[in-house]
């Protein structure tokens, strides 16, 4: 890569970095884990169901609504896929650096 497709890619990057926002379909199961650690299931007869698949089933409004709530509540410097980009952004610098 040369010196100007790195810098179009660092750009690239640094907008994706400065725009970023947590996509809340990427913790769907992780509220779904602490639904079910946190509340406890019904029985009904012989079968048990989660607190996650009784609120996705019953009221999917309200599980969205929390799902919602928990993924607001997530630093966006924990976030994987920012971790990923911010990594990337110093690859690529680094890589300019040695042009």
């Amino acid at each position: 890569m040369n010196k100007l497709e790195l810098q179009t890619k660092i750009s690239a990057v640094e907008d994706a970095i400065n725009n970023y926002q947590i996509a809340t379909e990427d913790y769907v199961e992780e509220y779904e884990s602490y639904l079910d650690n946190v509340y406890e299931g019904v029985k009904i007869g012989k079968v048990r169901y989660h607190p996650s698949y009784i609120l996705r089933n019953l009221d999917n409004v309200e599980f969205s609504l929390g799902l919602e709530e928990y993924v607001s509540s997530i630093e966006v410097i924990d976030d994987p896929s920012y971790q990923q980009l911010l990594l990337l952004l110093e690859n690529l610098k680094d890589d300019l650096e040695s042009i």
